[in-house]
């Protein structure tokens, strides 16, 4: 899909296209992107030009509505990048009014905004001190912005270990990193993650038995308690779905010709998600 969501009717219009008829069983679309699980919609600069009323009518009711209409897709929410306006400016006050939005309903967010106002060390807000997206900002309070934190964290820090080059724009290295690492630990709680590190895996398989893993030909998928009903997905290292069933009872599924690499199967019983690693060999 093409345009951003600060263009109000399209950006809903192109949603649905894309998608097609909403389905049913699955929730999700039933056209050619019918796989499709997770839509997320950026702004351009067009958050500080709405109004309270606006943001209502032109997003939030709507993404709520796409929500309703294709419960199995997973809708996230954005806040809009900084333009240097502060706390009292009115890109403030809408990101505000969308992370309220979504902290009381529950809704996925991806906070753009926040990411551009904290270094990693994480230690000072820059937003109240007029930053903006290129992350310059007004270091001694005289009105113009002099210095830059991206830059000077980077000065002070090891590229290749502390940062990674990349083209940013709008911004610098250091925070599209920031925004990467941000995007690849959404994605992942979307997926199933818990959020926690250093867990063994096998102490988080309660709902079923995989085996063998690694796998050849074959996964066999055994829930714990037999009568239960499991929504089964298998997704590969780029988060393509590449097998899809719902499960009573032992099954075996042909992994043959899967390629080499690291799956990630996802179990749902309606309660809780729970997401199992898959070597395929």
């Amino acid at each position: 899909m093409s345009g951003d969501v600060g263009y109000y009717p399209d950006w809903v219009d192109n949603t649905r296209s894309y998608l097609g008829t909403p389905d049913p069983i699955t929730g999700r679309g039933s056209g050619v992107n019918a796989d499709v699980n997770v839509i997320i919609w950026s702004w351009c600069g067009q958050v500080s030009s709405h109004s309270e009323s606006s943001m209502i009518t032109q997003y939030l009711e709507p993404m709520t509505q796409l929500e309703t209409d294709y419960p199995g897709v997973k809708f996230v929410y954005m806040t809009g990048h900084l333009d240097g306006s502060g706390v009292a400016g009115n890109l403030h006050i809408r990101n505000e009014q969308i992370r309220n939005y979504c902290h009381n309903n529950g809704k996925i967010l991806y906070d753009f905004a926040d990411i551009e106002s904290y270094d990693p060390d994480g230690l000072v807000n820059y937003m109240p001190l007029f930053a903006n997206d290129n992350c310059d900002y007004d270091s001694d309070g005289d009105g113009t912005l002099d210095t830059n934190w991206a830059l000077n964290w980077q000065n002070s820090h090891t590229l290749n270990v502390d940062w990674y080059e990349c083209y940013a724009a709008h911004s610098q290295a250091l925070n599209a990193n920031q925004k990467a690492y941000a995007a690849w630990h959404l994605w992942a709680r979307i997926a199933g993650w818990n959020g926690q590190t250093g867990v063994n895996e096998q102490e988080m398989i309660s709902l079923l038995k995989v085996y063998p893993n690694p796998a050849v030909d074959y996964i066999t998928i055994e829930p714990v308690i037999a009568d239960r009903f499991l929504k089964i997905e298998i997704l590969n290292a780029t988060g393509q779905l590449v097998y899809r069933d719902n499960l009573y009872g032992k099954t075996r599924v042909n992994c043959a010709d899967f390629s080499p690499g690291f799956y990630l199967l996802k179990v749902d019983d309606g309660n809780s998600i729970e997401v199992v690693k898959i070597v395929k060999e």
